[in-house]
């Protein structure tokens, strides 16, 4: 489904606009094209994992072996972006293994002993080794290390083609944190926080750098790049993502770089791609975010958001890419949420606003607020209390409008976890008193 035409980012040069390079855009949508046409003939199984798995978490890793063929399956195991990356490895095999897959470790990358990087990946005996298994796992840690290791200047290397021609025979390429990351065509290099994303953050990607640094030392030039293309094209992912108040990255490169649908996977849940089909597991969920309606205004010289449409997938759920259509896990296929039904009162009630709407957990506890009950919208904040030194525009804050449509439903389960369907979002510019408070002077 395409994006609206009004689907587009704040002018460049203005004051909190999001400035990603012409000259990345062609190539990201080129690649996103060639991509889009290798996944039509893929057969295989992505799963994205939004932080690292932990041992007891068995329906992932049941989940990661079941997909490359179950007990016996055997899996090459990345660990590459991982700040020791040997133990990250051990880590991982020591998983797969206790559920019933064998593996080794592909030793190459920068941070590995021994490692020869720019030839290894292209070593016929690290390539073949990837060709006989059936599952590939990356570790992880910093994304652009891997990025850089098998994508270098956007160039597919042989063993990252051995990872492809695994996936296209059938095979599952899984991933955490990092490796989850690098999953859609368009991947996260090295993110700003997500307040500073939503303020214009995004950098210059053209090769015009001006030098500067984000407060997190992240150089001009290094948010986005190319991906792996293990998911559809037009998708973008994120990760600890509720946990995280990533959503605050995720859309304004979303709008700059006209991406329709983004996935945030938290954290110990996973999304399980197979074709257009999403399947959630794990203890948590995934937010989808829907921006084939959505539009922008440039005039508003800020970021800014209308008719943006949030759902929320808890483990168990599926979701069909193309529709939208959401299925629920069965123990949430009740009578779903109807705020238009007859007599329908909800479980919440009175009047709701967040301080934070970028907090742990927050945007799905205003989602819950909203579709559980009857009051007509849900209002937040996002702001810096504090701006850093960098920050173009310590004044700038955003309004969070969250509201209910006509196709907004909720499912709800026996232990409090909700399945959410199309919440509208609108965000707008707002500007903040500086200071935001002062010391109370008595009348």
């Amino acid at each position: 489904m395409p994006m609206t035409n009004s689907l587009r980012a704040p002018r460049p040069g203005l004051p909190g606009g999001l400035r990603v390079g012409w000259r990345i855009v062609l190539l990201i949508g080129l690649l996103a094209s060639l991509l889009g046409t290798a996944t039509a003939a893929a057969q295989g199984t992505t799963i994205a994992v939004g932080s690292g798995v932990r041992d007891d978490n068995h329906a992932v890793w049941q989940a990661i072996v079941a997909a490359a063929g179950g007990p016996g399956a055997h899996f090459a195991v990345f660990s590459a972006p991982a700040g020791e990356p040997d133990r990250a490895a051990a880590q991982i095999i020591a998983a797969l293994v206790a559920h019933g897959a064998s593996a080794e470790h592909i030793r190459v990358g920068p941070r590995i002993a021994g490692s020869q990087p720019d030839a290894d990946v292209r070593n016929p005996t690290w390539v073949a080794r990837v060709q006989a298994a059936s599952g590939v796992f990356f570790s992880g840690g910093q994304q652009h290390r891997l990025l850089d290791l098998l994508l270098p200047d956007g160039q597919s290397t042989p063993l990252l083609d051995a990872v492809r021609a695994l996936w296209q025979r059938g095979g599952v390429v899984a991933g955490e944190s990092a490796g989850a990351a690098v999953m859609s065509a368009i991947a996260f290099r090295e993110p700003p926080s997500p307040l500073m994303a939503m303020k214009g953050w995004l950098g210059s990607t053209d090769g015009s750098a001006d030098g500067r640094t984000s407060s997190t030392g992240t150089s001009i030039g290094t948010v986005v790049g190319p991906g792996f293309g293990f998911m559809p094209a037009r998708v973008m992912v994120d990760q600890h993502f509720l946990a995280r108040g990533r959503i605050g990255r995720l859309l304004p490169l979303m709008v700059s770089l006209q991406q329709p649908l983004g996935l945030g996977i938290e954290e110990h849940s996973a999304a399980v791609l197979q074709g257009d089909d999403l399947h959630v597991i794990g203890d948590h969920g995934v937010l989808v975010v829907d921006l084939a309606q959505a539009s922008s205004d440039p005039a508003m010289a800020a970021f800014n958001l209308q008719g943006a449409r949030l759902s929320y997938l808890h483990s168990g759920d599926r979701y069909h890419l193309p529709s939208g259509t959401i299925t629920p896990a069965d123990g949430r296929r009740t009578a779903p949420i109807a705020r238009s039904a007859p007599g329908f009162n909800g479980r919440h009630e009175g009047p709701v606003f967040f301080a934070d709407m970028l907090g742990k957990d927050v945007i799905l506890q205003a989602m819950v607020q909203l579709v559980d009950s009857t009051r007509p919208e849900v209002l937040g904040l996002s702001f810096a209390a504090q701006p850093q030194a960098d920050d173009p525009a310590p004044a700038l804050g955003f309004e969070w409008r969250l509201s209910a449509g006509p196709d907004t439903l909720g499912w709800g389960g026996a232990r409090g976890e909700y399945t959410l369907a199309r919440v509208r979002l609108d965000l707008r510019p707002v500007r903040m008193a500086q200071p935001l408070y002062r010391a109370w002077q008595p009348p």
